[in-house]
Formats: C-alpha cells, structure tokens, sequence
C-alpha cells in the first residue's frame, strides 16, 4: 500500500447530477482518504502560499512556484476530485479571463509590460489548485490571518517609530507590504472576517475573544495606515452589508442588534481616536476632494486624484477606438502617448506629462484598465466573475460559517478595485481566488464541515 491508501475509485464521467450527493461527496473526498499524507502536505504548502501573501516578498512567489508543483505531483490521486470542477462557473470565468488576457497580447503593442501584467494573472488558477484540500478552508482562512497580523504589527512599528521620531505621518504598508493599497486591502480583509468572528462564534474563551478584539482592531488600523482611499469606500459599503449578513443568517435579537453595532463603533472609534491615524485619514480624504475640484474647476491632472480622472478618460477613448477587444494587455501606456485627448496636458505641463501622465503602467482602476484593453469581451468577462462571486455568496448563506461575511468581502474588493489595479498584482489577486475557492463549493453542491 505505501503512502497511498486502496480504496475504491469513483467514475468522475459522467459528470454526477446536482442532486447526487453521494456521488459528488465520495469524488470530493477520493483524494483526501486515497492520499491522506499528499493532502497533509499539500494544505501545509497552500497554508505556507496565504501566510506570506499578504506580503509583498519573493516567498511568496516561492511558495506558489511549490504549491502548483506539488499540484503537479498528486495528479494521479487528484483528478477525479478536479472533474467536479468542469461546469464550474467560477472557475470557468476565471479561466475564460486568464485566457482573454493571454490571446490580447497578440494585439498589445506593448508585450513586456503585457506579460508582466499576465505573470500575476496565474492567482486565477488557484480555485483548482485548492481544490483538492478545500474541507481544510478554514486554516487556509487563518493562515492569510497570520499573515496580515504579522503585516499589522509591522505597520504599527513603522508607525510608532514616526510617531517617536516626529516625523510627519504617511501611509505604510510596514516595511515589506509592497503598495500600500494592496496591503491595506489584506488588513481590510481581515478586519471584517475578525469582525464577524467575533459576534458569531459561539463559546468563545475569554482570552480567545479579546484576541479577536484585538487583532480586529489592528486589522482596520493597518487598513487606516495604508491610506488606501479605495479601501475606505469598500469597507464603507462592505461593513453594513456584513451586518445585514449577520442578522440575516442568526436569530439575532434586538438586544444583539444593539451589541453588534455598538461593537463596531467602539472598534472604529478606537482607531479613530488616535490622532495621528485620525489626521491621516482627513488627509488623504481633503487630497481626494481637492484634486477631484481642480480637475473639475481648473482641468488641471497634476494631483493623485486628478492624474487618475486624466487616465480614465484616456481609457474611455481607449474604448471608443477599440471597442470590442482593446489596446490588448500592457498596451494603455503606448495609447497614452498617441491619445488626443491628453494633448492639452502635454502642452501645459511638458514636464510633468513626460514624468507622469504619459505611459503608465496602467490607469489605476481594474475596471477602466480592462475597458481599455480588454474590451467589451474582458468587461463582459470581469462582470460575469463578480456576478457568479456574488449569487455563490447568497447560496452560500449559513451553510458554512463563512457564509455572512463572503458577500462582505466580494463587494470589498470589486469596490476598490475601482480605484486601484488589483487584477494585475499577484498580491490582491490572490485574495479574489481564495474567495473564489470557497464559493466554488456551493457551486458544486459539495457539503462539507462548518
């Protein structure tokens, strides 16, 4: 027998039927109990991938670069479980998106910056590389928890030592987070994941239910010290509707209803009533409003907010030109540079148009980069991905305790994706995969433990 365990092998063909359950639950578990040491290992590497990518390091392109080869390796007791996967609609947006990315750089007149846009893309396969271990999801939830908790109390020690120094206070993503949005994205994440935790698991231990508090606490700190404006606008949404999901799926009483919510006000004061973590938030806000007026009043790009109105218009026209399938991946900087509309710009300012405005690496919003370089066809894919994220979020409900806080998370990240990249960082994107692998569960009527 050796490593592997001899068992009966179920058909994976013809695909099983929705409502054969049995069926569908021995191909799920075929793996696990054919290969019970593979599946040990395999969930310590996946494990090890969302502990470090919260991070912006080479660890975790290491471990991902061992998570698809060990993927790899377990094929042969794996595949039977992965036929489930077939009429996924998830995944099979996911793929169709990888795939639409790929064929546009055949007309991308810009291929390196393409291909470095495609290198972070392969987050979409990580529905299927999870698959396999998806009854281990819970610690694959606490291992990115671990990981985030660790990029917290970085940023909170970049921002002490400020603070001590006195030096001026400017967003971190504590040292080694990379962009500061994409690290504010993670804390973000955790923040409401905390949060739900926190009102509804039951018998918690004192000591572990302060941890929660606590951790939650740094998790929205480090979203605040990040200073990722897109971030704020998706917790804003994302809070009340987690709210609504807790409610929604427990018998919550009023006296519950007054608990929970004067739980996350103390928790947003406690950040709020730290001034400096306070000051940068009004900061960064007054920025936004200040560059949004002296674009609208002055037609003037040279501010954060303003340089990105700028670029969204140059992808609309990217659109208009190529309606149907784009400039092609990595292809908005050279269209930058032969757009019209951005002459003004170039005479008013030639210094700061050749420093700034003209060839970036992308426009700063997943949905204006994909309209202008994907098209109708990447738009249509994008939206058809965020509508099949958010119908698995109303299925899955209470089947699984993660339940009242995936729609939370789902409208986070397409909402702040408005305002940054994230479908072209490794980083973020593998967020959306990790929300994509738990959804897929219900989308293949596969039951497993709370």
């Amino acid at each position: 027998m050796g490593l592997f365990v001899d068992i009966p092998k179920p058909s994976p063909w013809p695909r099983p039927k929705p409502d054969e359950t049995e069926r569908i639950q021995k191909l799920m578990s075929y793996a696990q109990e054919r290969d019970p040491i593979g599946d040990k290992i395999h969930t310590i590497f996946a494990c090890a991938f969302f502990v470090t990518v919260p991070f912006n390091i080479p660890a975790a392109s290491i471990a991902f670069s061992v998570l698809v080869f060990y993927w790899l390796i377990r094929l042969p007791s794996t595949y039977r479980t992965l036929s489930l996967l077939t009429t996924n609609t998830i995944v099979i947006y996911l793929l169709l998106w990888f795939c639409w990315l790929s064929l546009s750089l055949l007309w991308s007149n810009n291929i390196d910056n393409g291909l470095d846009h495609l290198r972070s893309s392969r987050m979409m396969f990580l529905p299927i590389l999870l698959w396999p271990i998806m009854h281990n999801w819970k610690k694959l939830v606490i291992s990115a928890l671990v990981g985030v908790a660790i990029l917290n109390a970085l940023q909170i020690s970049d921002f002490l030592i400020s603070v001590f120094q006195k030096k001026p206070i400017e967003r971190t993503s504590g040292f080694i987070g990379g962009h500061p949005p994409n690290a504010g994205l993670w804390s973000s994440f955790s923040f409401i994941v905390l949060s739900s935790w926190i009102f509804t698991i039951q018998n918690k231990r004192k000591a572990i239910f302060i941890s929660l508090i606590l951790l939650a606490v740094s998790a929205l700190f480090g979203s605040v010290l990040a200073g990722g404006r897109g971030n704020f606008v998706g917790l804003f949404v994302a809070v009340p509707v987690l709210v609504f999901c807790i409610l929604k799926n427990s018998n919550t009483s009023p006296k519950k209803l007054v608990i929970l919510l004067c739980g996350f006000a103390a928790i947003v004061s406690t950040v709020w009533l730290v001034p400096p973590a306070r000051k940068l938030t009004q900061v960064r806000t007054e920025q936004a409003l200040e560059g949004y007026r002296k674009y609208i009043e002055q037609d003037d790009p040279r501010t954060s907010t303003g340089i990105r109105l700028a670029w969204w218009s140059s992808s609309v026209r990217a659109f208009k030109n190529h309606p149907i399938r784009g400039v092609g991946l990595g292809g908005f900087p050279n269209w930058t540079v032969v757009d019209d509309g951005l002459d003004g710009y170039v005479k008013r300012w030639p210094g700061f148009s050749k420093r700034v405005l003209l060839e970036p690496s992308h426009p700063h919003s997943m949905y204006f980069s994909t309209l202008a370089e994907g098209g109708l066809v990447g738009i249509g894919i994008l939206i058809a991905v965020f509508i099949c994220l958010c119908v698995a979020s109303v299925y899955i409900g209470s089947s699984l305790s993660f339940g009242p806080i995936m729609l939370p998370l789902v409208l986070l990240w397409f909402i702040a994706g408005s305002f940054e990249i994230f479908q072209h960082h490794g980083q973020t994107l593998a967020m959306l995969g990790l929300l994509a692998s738990i959804a897929s569960i219900t989308k293949s009527n596969v039951r497993l433990g709370e």
